[in-house]
């Protein structure tokens, strides 16, 4: 909560910038301290070099005066200029910047020779040494990290208050909140007063802003464009979202009845049910409206039909502002649904169109459907917004739903068979309706091999695979993403089937999704670490496709991925699910940071998929939803007063949004994975008919207790 703390702004001393500078430079260097790959050995020519380079040549500025466009190296060369790269970045890490320079000297065709040149100016960022730093913006345009270079450059020079230089280097594409406060300094420092008055938007938000907002918060305080009207709205975005602290913080600004109001908000926000004691609330000023509908939409979580009687209530009394009126109402709707009041829910909605939001319709429906009450799920659909009602998903349930009912107004049959057409998880069921193949269309067509040839030699794409090689995989990633955001179709196409010939599976698909590339199945859903999914589905009698489905969802094969929580590696295990699996395995000498190993993860993550299929009598759509939310929460979901429901309504109905996500897309990507394996075999069934491609098998068609 940086603007919290209302010290005066100062210039940061001398240690802070020399810390802020080697923080710099090791955001830009990650892996400094990587020892060398064993292959890297010193050769002697290198040395010798060196050592001239060291005793014998003064030093020069790091960067050329040329643009940077590096020829290629003999194998011989590339391996002496990795090793140079390497030791110049233990010598940046050590701070052992003459010895830096010298190895630069090695790097003249190296693609990795601008973070070296980064490193050397970042080195002394604090010392805004412009001269260098413009010249390698021109050197290096419109790359990551000349990106990364200016945002360092900006935030020395808003330190030392050099404004008219810093509006030289900003740009709006710097876009965070500490970014956008030092630019609305340097404006009103350069005289541009109106910077004051958009600056109120950065202070007038629900959270804390980064402390570099401090010396821009002050100055609105000092220029009495803090009002009494922007404290409310400031003080009112942050007991909403539940920022109590910043609150009572905004609280000390006010005076007299404001202050009380607050006060009372406060209190509401710890006891919801003060609400219902409408003595309290005569007042019918704007700010006691805002606290009515704070705490019946908070009341409603647990006490939802209380709610909406005082609600209807309050509305006789007070004219409410129409945004703040749905919003409370819709707060109503939702939690009228969880609690299964879905009478009370219907008739509110069927009151006005502003509450229908999306998401409340189809908790509705979804609720109706755990149900089978597929009379109400057909008479509920139809409040979906007419875009929603021709997503794939509501036409389903639509011909599912006048199935059910036998209603021959509606032909569902038709609508299966235009959905069918799909290649989805509700594409995929209406064909199983209609006991008819897939649409799986693969659109997979050869790059133009001329543009293939230009991108691979474009720098950024030199960067990205050159780091991929040395094993900077994050760093890789970053280099490609932002490479990709400036290439158009064609040119995705071609950088996924660059990414494809490096054996860069994730890249490849992100490609494809950049350019939305759908039907490009082979780049999209590709027959990665072919021989450690064999032997791993062997060993855990599985089938391959759900292998790659999972491993497909889980990481979109980036072996090094990590998630908010932890799990790690292709197939996502959590380092102790691993190391249970591992024991059950006889997985000896099993390490964490082996799980970024693809075979060793493959093999755990198959094993521990394959005790849930057994646990779950085979159910690929069980075992999917345990795989991500837990075995133990499938278990409870499974407790429902239906002896047996048709497994598309479970799946529909899992609580988890993620969940039921994540179940519908394995099981898309199993059926993809059996045509890629089947085409790439020359086996494929023409009709799509065998049991292992199916959308749901015999056991599946039903969840049962």
């Amino acid at each position: 909560m940086g603007n919290l703390r209302r010290s005066p702004h100062k210039r940061i001393s001398h240690w802070c910038t020399q810390t802020a500078a080697l923080a710099a430079l090791t955001l830009a260097l990650p892996a400094l301290a990587q020892p060398f790959p064993s292959h890297m050995q010193s050769p002697v020519e290198y040395h010798n070099a060196l050592d001239a380079a060291l005793t014998t040549q003064p030093l020069q500025s790091p960067l050329s005066t040329t643009p940077y466009a590096p020829k290629q190296s003999t194998p011989e060369e590339l391996e002496r200029e990795r090793f140079a790269y390497q030791a110049a970045k233990n010598a940046l890490k050590k701070r052992q910047f003459v010895t830096a320079k010298a190895h630069l000297a090695a790097l003249q065709n190296y693609p990795l020779k601008p973070y070296i040149e980064y490193g050397l100016i970042a080195a002394k960022a604090a010392q805004l040494p412009l001269e260098e730093i413009d010249q390698f913006l021109t050197t290096y345009p419109d790359s990551l990290l000349a990106d990364k270079l200016t945002g360092n450059t900006l935030y020395f020079l808003a330190e030392q208050q050099r404004w008219q230089d810093f509006n030289r280097y900003y740009s709006k594409g710097f876009s965070s909140a500490a970014m956008q406060c030092r630019s609305m300094l340097a404006r009103y420092h350069t005289g541009d007063m109106n910077a004051l008055d958009e600056g109120v938007a950065l202070w007038d938000t629900g959270r804390s802003q980064p402390k570099a907002c401090d010396p821009l918060f002050a100055l609105l305080k000092q220029n009495k464009k803090l009002t009494a009207d922007v404290l409310w709205s400031r003080f009112n975005k942050a007991v909403i979202n539940n920022k109590l602290s910043l609150a009572r913080f905004i609280q000390r600004g006010m005076t007299g009845k404001q202050q009380q109001n607050a006060e009372l908000y406060l209190k509401v926000s710890a006891r919801p049910s003060l609400v219902t004691k409408r003595h309290l609330f005569s007042d019918s000023s704007p700010q006691i409206q805002d606290i009515i509908a704070y705490g019946i939409a908070k009341l409603a979580r647990t006490e939802p039909q209380q709610a909406w009687k005082h609600w209807e209530q309050y509305e006789a009394q007070f004219l409410f502002n129409a945004a703040t009126a749905t919003a409370t109402k819709r707060q109503i709707v939702k939690y009228l649904t969880r609690k299964g009041h879905l009478s009370e829910a219907e008739q509110l909605l069927s009151y006005s169109h502003s509450l229908r939001e999306t998401s409340l319709v189809e908790s509705l429906i979804r609720e109706n459907l755990e149900q089978l009450n597929w009379h109400a799920v057909a008479a509920n659909i139809p409040l979906l917004t007419e875009d929603e009602q021709k997503s794939d998903r509501w036409r389903y349930w639509t011909a599912r739903s006048h199935e059910a009912l036998g209603n021959k107004d509606i032909d569902s049959q038709a609508i299966y068979h235009e959905l069918a057409s799909s290649r989805s998880w509700y594409g995929f069921l209406a064909a199983d309706h209609l006991d008819k193949g897939y649409q799986l269309e693969d659109a997979s067509t050869p790059a133009n091999s001329f543009l293939k040839s230009d991108l691979a030699y474009m720098p950024a794409m030199q960067r990205a695979k050159e780091l991929w090689i040395i094993g900077e995989q994050q760093q890789a990633r970053t280099e490609w993403y932002y490479a990709l955001k400036t290439l158009d179709t064609a040119q995705l196409l071609a950088a996924g089937e660059l990414a494809k010939d490096w054996g860069w599976y994730n890249s490849g698909i992100v490609a494809m999704i950049s350019g939305n590339l759908w039907d490009h199945l082979t780049l999209r859903f590709p027959l990665a670490y072919t021989d450690e999914v064999t032997q791993a589905a062997a060993a855990s009698q599985l089938d391959q496709t759900l292998i790659y489905a999972i491993a497909r969802q889980e990481s979109a094969f980036a072996a090094d991925a990590v998630s908010h929580a932890g799990a790690r590696g292709l197939m996502q295990l959590m380092p102790a699910t691993a190391k249970q699996q591992a024991r059950h395995s006889g997985v000896k000498n099993h390490r964490t940071q082996d799980l970024f190993t693809p075979g060793h993860n493959i093999k755990l993550g198959s094993a521990y998929l394959g005790k849930l299929l057994n646990e779950f009598n085979g159910n690929r759509i069980l075992a999917a939803a345990a795989y991500n939310a837990g075995k133990h929460r499938v278990k409870k979901w499974l407790k429902t007063p239906q002896l047996e429901t048709p497994t598309d309504v479970w799946v529909e109905t899992i609580p988890f949004r993620e969940t039921r996500h994540y179940v519908q897309n394995v099981m898309t990507y199993a059926v993809i994975y059996n045509y890629r394996i089947e085409v790439n075999t020359s086996e494929q069934n023409e009709k799509n008919h065998d049991i292992k491609g199916r959308l749901l098998r015999s056991n599946e068609a039903k969840i049962a207790l």
